[in-house]
């Protein structure tokens, strides 16, 4: 170890002999290895460099740091070139100089190696110049490391989207040097690495849009519960005579509107939590969601069998995916307009609404360091249409069909994710995009009603199957660090297919106090979810 100075020396290094440190020596033969500096540094040749051909050039590399030898003579090179990399901040295609001669170079490395490795994603270049020799690192590509297709497998589409995005912007010329620490992970830990840039946490907007909405408009949409219409027919157990008929006719009287209060405030709790599985294919996440509001509305009886109405609510709700990509948690407010007419023995029903969702957005990128935040609002509208007729009776029983369509659809702004720690390499831009879920159901009801303690009580269980139309999941974003580096990636979504459950139960705890529960769920080979709902309605 030179690290003073032999400039007046002619040093030979043998075979087996090593020759390191920061100091001047004079003339150098090297037959055995050269390691310049002190891990690393710098070696000064005051006279000429001989490599032999058998000799080793050992080039530790550390962040933007390399071994040098700085030659004041000429260089006459031979041998094997081996780089050792040693960690740090790497920067790709900003030259490391590992050797120069003031007196010109003659000659090549005959071999290049490495012990230990970069990462898959690094790719090694050594150039020559008339007086120097030059190692630069490069960008490998991504998309073959996430999918190759020599496994013979499909590669998950959302890691496979990133890979491909950054691919093409570093084909274009973009800097990679801000991702280089996902460029040096070994092969098999690159796709994880990928996918963690992709920021599909912000698809559970959506996702809550469309749960928040669903449930809102099935609480407005609650006509099981006494004094909505079920105010048209006598409660179970009282006078269904009018002393108006002639003496001995026993018949059931008919109500007047004037009959039927004409006004009802009602108010609610309901949430639900859920869990909706990953695709494999597309890459998607497991993502958990759970929510809970309070809502509050007014009945109008327009005619004996019509009532509308108008209903808000306030909540919260929240959404993570496993594998710690990211949570959401937000802050809802929704309105909304409903109205129920009975014709004969046909239930209609309607109502409309609108949700603002104020959301904010963590998640980290341990592969970068990055801890990374956001918050904008959403917005949603959502419809349903719904219809029901009691086809059969038997021993207090009703049997009634049921259909329903219903839509959300949920707008999401433009918004730009800022570095909270570690920085913002990997912080995105998420182009605006709208969310629309839409499906079908088609069910059984059956109701019974009762006398408990001298309290009118129905209740109900329902099974219906929901056919899903619309299950958008997707955002469009890009790095903000690598311009040009879009994709598009895509969120967990419900199947096509569910069951959806659901039973209640109704008290008239007098003529104008009502109370209700329910359960409900949704069912299928990706999802699950367990909602309840709490209701008072005090009719006028």
């Amino acid at each position: 170890m030179v690290n003073g100075s032999l400039e007046n020396s002619i040093v030979t290094v043998g075979v087996g002999g090593t020759l390191g440190g920061s100091g001047k020596v004079g003339a150098l033969t090297v037959n055995g290895t050269l390691s310049p500096g002190n891990s690393p540094g710098t070696l000064t040749v005051a006279g000429n460099l001989t490599l032999g051909a058998g000799s080793t050039y050992v080039a530790e590399v550390q962040g933007a740091v390399a071994d040098r030898v700085n030659v004041g003579g000429t260089a006459s090179l031979a041998g094997t070139l081996r780089l050792v990399p040693l960690g740090g901040a790497y920067s790709f295609n900003s030259p490391y100089t590992l050797l120069s001669a003031a007196g010109g170079r003659s000659g090549t490395f005959g071999t290049v190696d490495t012990t230990g490795s970069f990462g898959a994603g690094v790719a090694t270049s050594l150039s020559y110049t008339a007086n120097d020799v030059l190692l630069t690192l490069t960008a490998g590509s991504l998309a073959p490391i996430v999918g190759p297709s020599s496994l013979g497998v499909t590669a998950p589409a959302n890691a496979l989207a990133v890979a491909s995005g950054i691919d093409r912007a570093v084909a274009s010329g973009a800097d990679a040097s801000p991702l280089f620490a996902l460029y040096n992970q070994p092969a098999a830990a690159i796709p994880g690495a990928v996918n963690q840039l992709s920021g599909e946490v912000h698809t559970a907007t959506g996702a809550i849009g469309n749960a928040v909405a669903g449930s809102f408009l099935g609480t407005m949409l609650d006509g099981a519960l006494p004094g909505r219409l079920g105010s048209a027919a006598p409660a179970p157990g009282t006078a269904a005579f009018s002393s108006r008929l002639s003496k001995g006719h026993d018949l059931s009287a008919k109500h007047s509107l004037l009959d039927q209060p004409r006004f009802a405030l009602w108010g609610a709790t309901f949430g639900a939590a859920s869990r909706t599985e990953g695709d494999a294919v597309v890459g998607s996440a497991r993502r958990s969601l759970d929510d809970a509001h309070l809502a509050v509305g007014a009945d109008l009886r327009l005619l004996p069998d019509t009532v509308v109405g108008a209903a808000a609510s306030i909540g919260k709700a929240r959404a993570s995916l496993a594998g710690g990509l990211g949570k959401v948690e937000t802050d809802v407010f929704q309105a909304g307009l409903y109205g129920m007419t009975k014709i004969g023995g046909l239930n209609l029903s309607a109502a409309g609404g609108y949700a603002r969702l104020d959301n904010d957005v963590s998640r980290a990128v341990p592969v970068l360091g990055n801890s990374l935040t956001s918050d904008y609002a959403s917005t949603a509208w959502s419809g349903r249409l719904q219809a029901s007729a009691a086809v059969l009776s038997w021993n207090g029983l009703s049997f009634s069909p049921l259909a329903a369509l219903q839509a959300v659809r949920v707008h999401n702004p433009a918004f730009a994710e800022r570095g909270i720690a570690g920085g913002a390499a990997a912080a995105l831009g998420v182009a605006s995009d709208d969310q629309a879920t839409s499906r079908s159901e088609l069910g059984l009801q059956l109701d019974t009603q009762a006398l408990l303690g001298g309290v009118p009580v129905t209740g109900f269980v329902r099974a219906a199957w929901a056919h899903y139309f619309q299950r958008d999941a997707q955002i469009s974003a890009g790095l903000a660090a690598l311009p040009g580096a879009s994709f598009t990636v895509t969120g967990a979504r419900p199947d096509r297919d569910g069951a959806l459950l659901a039973a209640g139960v109704d008290a008239k705890v007098s003529e104008r106090v009502s109370l209700g529960a329910r359960l409900d769920s949704e069912l299928s080979a990706n999802t699950r979810r367990l909602g309840g709902t709490a209701q008072l309605r005090v009719s006028f």
